[in-house]
């Protein structure tokens, strides 16, 4: 039986709540007045099964001490001191506002090495760099130390502990008290009144007259227009951008359809006295192989610690349920490929990851994975984009992904309303629905970069085209790769701007 860890904490308060206040004002009130909630969950934080809450406590915090500025936050004291922390107040020691915080927590962590308690854990709450100096001495000390790092924080700090807990995983997980991944029910429209569905349909249908026809990409910019789909987490309970356009469409079949003849499904307008087209499989004769094919593929995805590879699904398929799937041609469908495509499965996404390859993830779960070579090859731009991503953390996508990311990021910026978490799926959505699968923890590190950079992304009028937010972050690599003392040849400056904005 494994014994629990014995763990000190330090909270920096002033870093992490300016941080979780500048990307999520109700994710900061509620790690300042709550601290017993996000406590209790890094208790059974672990490598493996760490959001269980039945799992026992992998560590016990028996040392926990916050610092303070009592000037700006002394309002948060009390509820800190009640989760039984011991609070040291680190009032303003310049006119500049500078704190006492860094010198206080170095002299504190070292003072707790010659504890009588011997401490197997530091657990460090900041993403202030000047910790990183503390983070190699409690490592020369033969100690374990975890960070919880929220906004920028440079590689050097990261990479000096041994667990870093994203801001990710901390702001959706240990303050949202999502300890597993939610209960999902069938796609309903109990998700938004009629009224609602009602009014998203007008509005495709005036899009679709005005453009002619309208691709995937071009939906998230009408359907972000409504309060109602912001705040949605599950595509109004459909799912996927697909399950909700079909959703809208069903409501005006006299004027819209779902066209499947492209390279890509797009929405068109039906011709006056035309029959509404099918928009998935409407035979009723292949519904029960249809389910029990994706329940199949949803068992395979669910016990799978990464996306599956498609072609490895349909053979799990083949091989589970026999003769039948092949014999009614994948139930109708005609390939697995388009039966997993046009259905929107809770808790199944189709990610393309090149021409060929395919996989399939549960987007609760899993990270949808980027193409392997995005910064492959021996090129002076290749070196320089993977110098880079390794001094900084920028993710090393290629320009065409972060041309889609950017256009992608300023549709949906375009019509206001903006939440971290939220928007980074939805961002994540609509690239997989391009067919150009990035990673949320990318998706992230852009919305950050740009917040913390000083834009207000949920004012619609911040940048006036996709091409204004790709110059916003390459500014924001450049800050970056200054503050890791890497110097660029204009050479090489002329490199990251290809990279980061290719001329449009």
């Amino acid at each position: 039986m494994q014994t629990q860890k014995r763990s000190a904490l330090f909270v920096d308060f002033d870093n992490i709540y300016i941080a979780l206040r500048q990307v999520d004002p109700v994710a900061a009130e509620e790690f300042a007045t709550n601290p017993t909630r996000w406590l209790a969950w890094l208790e059974r934080y672990g490598e493996s099964a760490a959001f269980e809450p039945e799992a026992p406590a992998s560590r016990r915090v028996l040392l926990r001490n916050c610092y303070l500025n009592p000037k700006s936050f002394g309002r948060y004291r009390a509820d800190f001191s009640r989760a039984a922390f011991r609070v040291v107040d680190c009032p303003p020691i310049t006119r500049q506002g500078k704190t006492s915080t860094d010198i206080q927590v170095v002299m504190d962590v070292l003072d707790s090495l010659v504890h009588p308690t011997r401490f197997d854990e530091f657990i460090l709450l900041s993403a202030d760099a000047d910790f990183t100096p503390l983070l190699q001495r409690l490592r020369l000390h033969d100690r374990r130390t975890v960070v919880v790092s929220i906004g920028p924080a440079s590689p050097a700090y990261r990479n000096a502990a041994d667990v870093v807990i994203s801001e990710d995983e901390f702001v959706t997980l240990a303050l949202g008290g999502r300890f597993t991944a939610r209960e999902r029910e069938e796609p309903t429209v109990g998700e938004a009144d009629a009224d609602t569905l009602d009014t998203m349909a007008d509005a495709l249908v005036e899009a679709t007259r005005e453009e002619g026809a309208l691709l995937p990409s071009a939906l998230p910019r009408i359907y972000v227009r409504f309060a109602e789909f912001r705040g949605s987490t599950d595509w109004l309970g459909h799912w996927s951008l697909r399950g909700l356009t079909e959703a809208l469409v069903a409501r005006r079949p006299e004027a819209l359809a779902i066209d499947e003849s492209g390279p890509q499904w797009s929405i068109a307008l039906v011709a006056p006295g035309e029959a509404q087209r099918p928009l998935s499989f409407p035979s009723s004769d292949h519904e029960s192989l249809r389910a029990t094919i994706f329940e199949t593929v949803r068992e395979l995805v669910v016990t799978s610690p990464s996306p599956v590879p498609m072609a490895t699904a349909a053979q799990h398929v083949v091989d589970t349920l026999g003769r039948r799937v092949s014999a009614s041609e994948w139930a109708g469908a005609g390939s697995f490929k388009a039966l997993v495509g046009a259905a929107a499965e809770p808790g199944l996404q189709l990610a393309q990851l090149s021409p060929t390859k395919w996989v399939i993830l549960d987007p609760e779960r899993h990270e949808v994975p980027e193409t392997a070579d995005a910064v492959g090859g021996d090129t002076p731009a290749a070196r320089l984009v993977r110098r880079v991503s390794r001094t900084t953390g920028v993710p090393a996508l290629t320009p065409e992904q972060y041309t889609a990311l950017f256009e992608s990021l300023f549709a949906l910026l375009g019509a206001g309303g903006f939440d971290l978490t939220e928007t980074s799926k939805q961002l994540r959505d609509v690239l997989v629905e391009r067919g150009v699968p990035i990673s949320r923890t990318s998706l992230s590190f852009v919305l950050r970069g740009l917040i913390f950079s000083g834009h207000a992304l949920g004012d619609p009028t911040a940048f006036p085209d996709a091409t204004a937010v790709a110059r916003a972050f390459r500014r924001q690599v450049a800050t970056l790769c200054d503050d890791a003392n890497l110097e660029l040849t204009d050479e090489e400056e002329a490199l990251l701007d290809s990279w980061i904005h290719p001329a449009q």
